[in-house]
């Protein structure tokens, strides 16, 4: 699936009609396009006049020299970073994107060329992020870094006397102080329950989509505790360590966010970790490093599988290449290719004979319940 931000061409009308183009790359194995509208807020839209067009580019004059400059910059990138560079054709590669970069004659021009090179990487998690989008992302939050979607708040609650329910929502962007104030809503969260006397928690990662790890990581750190966590491992063999420490959450020798006061609750109680399907990116790091922490269990379904580690590029038009460049392992050595199953198969919602209930967190609330200290 590829995403891509609509550009609007032509004005805006009473009624609120707006025009919007999107264009993409149409690579010759594509057998279905899909086209759809998120919706952002409360609302409604509507379509009319939608015209689909493939526009043949074997009569456009080669790429412009800036074109050209822009796109091999791009392909020097991902030679150099993209986690399957091993398995690319490169000179292949170069010569397939130049032909939908013909007719290009500025940077943004040669967009399209980018994602079809992007595409082709077949990594799932790379993307060209627009001008537009990059500096929107430095300015504010939001819930993910592809759609724009708004930043959604931590939730959490009691599930009967002595287990409390948080859920992680995506975090991307945002300035440094915004990320610090999403780890120190999750760390507070949990020190009002941890004051409560909880027996377990249930953290809920089903609709978190990822975006940046680190706020989520300080913020659950008093669940995890002290140490590593998990790695990125790079093509070229080299690991780097994923840890929590007193409050910091890193990434090999650095600090990468911090909250302004650490907790550290009294004991370490078992976690229930429920996945889904759009549990995805930094979501996925996030459950594998809960898995190093206390005693853990996973319930509800296998999560999108795109667990690699991704590093933003920035790009001569103010655009960023979000390129693949590393794989996750848990401290045990596994990599993660792939989905990350949970350790009991549930469904999320099943029918029940008072009607429908959240049968993945009822399975995890029943298994805290049936642990020591617990019942």
């Amino acid at each position: 699936t590829e995403a891509a931000e609509s550009t609007p061409a032509g004005g805006e009308e009473p009624g609120g009609w707006r025009r919007h183009e999107v264009e993409l790359p149409f690579p010759a194995d594509v057998e279905e396009i899909a086209l759809g509208v998120g919706v952002r807020g409360a609302g409604s839209v509507r379509f009319d006049a939608l015209e689909l067009r493939a526009v043949a580019l074997d009569d456009a004059p080669p790429a412009s020299p800036a074109a050209l400059r822009y796109l091999d910059a791009a392909l020097e990138l991902m030679r150099e970073h993209s986690l399957r560079r091993a398995a690319v054709d490169w000179p292949a590669l170069r010569t397939r994107s130049l032909e939908y970069a013909r007719g290009a004659v500025t940077a943004a021009d040669a967009h399209s060329a980018v994602r079809f090179a992007l595409r082709e990487l077949g990594d799932r998690h790379s993307y060209l992020q627009s001008a537009p989008a990059t500096r929107a992302l430095a300015r504010n939050a939001v819930g993910n870094a592809r759609t724009g979607a708004p930043p959604a708040a931590p939730r959490s609650s009691k599930v009967g006397e002595r287990i409390a329910y948080l859920e992680v929502p995506s975090f991307a962007g945002g300035t440094p102080l915004q990320q610090v104030e999403f780890a120190e809503t999750l760390k507070n969260m949990i020190q009002v329950h941890d004051a409560a006397d909880v027996c377990g928690w249930v953290i809920d990662l089903r609709r978190n989509t990822g975006g940046n790890l680190w706020p989520m990581l300080a913020g659950v750190g008093p669940l995890l505790g002290d140490g590593v966590l998990a790695a990125s491992v790079y093509p070229d063999g080299r690991r780097v360590e994923i840890w929590h420490r007193d409050g910091q959450a890193g990434f090999g020798d650095y600090t990468q966010l911090r909250v302004r006061a650490p907790y550290r609750p009294a004991e370490r109680k078992p976690v229930a970790v429920l996945l889904g399907p759009a549990t995805a990116s930094s979501a996925e790091v996030l459950a594998v490093a809960l898995r190093a922490g206390a005693v853990t269990r996973s319930f509800g379904a296998p999560t999108r599988g795109l667990s690699a580690g991704n590093r933003t590029f920035p790009l001569a038009d103010g655009a960023s290449l979000v390129l693949t460049v590393a794989a996750t392992s848990d401290t045990a050595g596994r990599v993660y290719d792939g989905p990350i199953e949970p350790d009991e198969a549930v469904e999320r919602v099943a029918a029940s004979a008072t009607g429908v209930l959240d049968a993945a967190l009822e399975a995890g609330v029943a298994w805290l319940s049936a642990r020591d200290g617990c019942g």
